[in-house]
């Protein structure tokens, strides 16, 4: 079975750290984990003698795969996540939603999560399951192998990054076009007000805002009033 560390913020007993963290835990990262064929380890959950620095170390090279938590910018992590990025294996940013992303991280792909938001915590989990699927976890020795290995770790990320770039500009024209309209609605419902009572301008100013939300619907109504001899 292939395995999975987990590097976050961990806090004292009770703290709201360590509750965000045992519920990304719980509930983003362990249930699309065990879905692939992972067994998760926290060091906090690990009970052995060893020193504990020396069991992460061991943790960071040797697991199949990485995920870290930047939530917090806390300083461990960030250094634990240098370290594992430096071994160039399968590494996972992931932060809590609102987040700055330092410049040194804006190259990988971040996944950003809520959990006081359903919907946005299945996204992140939809992401994370992606994410993972991207990496080859092949561990064959032959040289050919391990450069094709190593060109599909740095590149499928990268590509699923600029995917993610791709659909928030998206999100952001979609934005930027309601406010637009709702601009235009909103002065000509002004320029209709001021001028007339006019029936036929009263009806467009009824017909108009639906015309700007709904466009589909306004264009099927206007068809039917022609059917309907309406429109003369």
């Amino acid at each position: 079975m292939k395995t999975c560390f987990i590097v976050c913020p961990i806090g004292k007993d009770g703290s709201d750290t360590r509750k965000n963290s045992d519920t990304v835990l719980d509930f983003i990262i362990e249930p699309i984990c065990k879905e692939l064929g992972f067994t998760v380890t926290r060091v906090d959950k690990l009970f052995g003698v060893d020193r504990i620095d020396n069991t992460i170390y061991q943790h960071l090279t040797d697991a199949d795969l990485v995920i870290a938590d930047m939530s917090e910018h806390n300083p461990n992590a960030f250094y634990e996540m240098g370290y594992r990025h430096a071994l160039k294996k399968p590494l996972i940013p992931i932060m809590v939603e609102g987040t700055d992303i330092p410049f040194d991280l804006a190259s990988l792909r971040t996944i950003t999560y809520a959990t006081n938001d359903l919907q946005k915590a299945e996204e992140a989990k939809n992401r994370l399951r992606e994410t993972i699927q991207s990496f080859n976890f092949s561990k064959e020795d032959s040289t050919e192998n391990h450069h094709t290995e190593t060109q599909q770790v740095n590149l499928v990320p990268h590509l699923l990054k600029i995917q993610d770039e791709i659909e928030e500009l998206k999100g952001l024209i979609q934005h930027k076009n309601d406010e637009v309209a709702a601009t235009a609605v909103d002065l000509a419902m002004q320029q209709i007000q001021k001028t007339t009572t006019d029936p036929q301008n009263k009806m467009m100013e009824i017909l108009l805002p639906q015309m700007f939300s709904n466009p589909e619907q306004f264009i099927n109504f206007v068809d039917v009033a022609k059917k309907m001899g309406l429109d003369k």
